[in-house]
C-alpha cells in the first residue's frame, strides 16, 4: 500500500517512502494499462493524497517538499486521465486535493477543487463540507451556512459530519448576530 509509515507514537518514520511512491508512478506506461490496471493506479493516487493530508498534519515543518510530491501526483494523475474517460477525475480525488491545498495554504485553489468535486456530483457530501470551510474561514458567514446547511438536505450517513456542519451553522450564526 502506498502512502508514509508512521511508528507507536504516530511521528514520521520516513519521507523516502512518499518520493518512492512518485517514482513508482513515474515509470508506468500510462498509454499500455488496461482499464482494469488503470484504476488500480488512481486508487493507489487516492491512498497517496490521503497519506499525504496525514503527512501534513503529522510533520507541517517539511510543507514545501510534500507539496512538491502532491504536484508530482496530480500531474502523474492528470497525464493518466489523458488516456482513458474523463469521468477518472472523480468528486472524491478532487475533494482529497482540494483538501491537500487547503492545508497547505493554497486556499483559493482549494476552493476550485471543492468547486469541481460539487459540479461533478452536487451531492458530494466532501464537496458541500470543504467550499463550507473554506467559507467561513475567510468570512464568508453567510455563505458557508448555506453549504453547511446542503450538508443537512443530503443528509448523508456520516453522523460525525452531520453534527460538525450543524456547529459551523451554529457558530456562524452566532457571528452573524453578534
Amino acid at each position: 500500500m502506498m502512502g508514509i509509515d508512521f511508528d507507536d507514537n504516530g511521528e514520521k518514520k520516513t519521507m523516502n517512502r512518499l518520493e518512492n511512491d512518485i517514482k513508482s508512478m513515474s515509470n508506468l506506461n500510462l498509454s499500455e494499462m488496461d482499464y482494469k490496471e488503470f484504476r488500480k493506479f488512481e486508487y493507489k493516487i487516492y491512498d497517496f493524497l490521503k497519506h499525504y493530508i496525514l503527512s501534513l498534519e503529522k510533520n507541517p515543518d517539511n510543507k514545501e517538499d510534500i507539496e512538491n510530491l502532491l504536484e508530482k501526483a496530480i500531474d502523474k494523475l492528470e497525464e493518466a486521465c489523458q488516456h482513458y474517460d474523463k469521468d477518472v477525475w472523480d468528486s472524491p480525488f478532487y475533494y482529497i486535493i482540494g483538501m491537500g491545498e487547503y492545508k497547505v495554504g493554497n486556499e483559493r485553489k482549494a476552493s476550485k477543487f471543492f468547486d469541481k468535486a460539487i459540479r461533478y456530483d452536487p451531492k458530494s457530501v466532501d464537496g458541500w463540507f470543504g467550499k463550507g470551510i473554506y467559507l467561513f474561514t475567510n468570512g464568508d458567514l453567510s455563505q458557508s451556512i448555506l453549504y453547511f446547511q446542503k450538508i443537512l438536505d443530503l443528509n448523508p450517513d456520516d453522523e460525525k459530519r452531520k453534527e460538525k456542519a450543524q456547529e459551523y451553522i451554529d457558530e456562524a450564526l452566532k457571528s452573524l448576530e453578534s
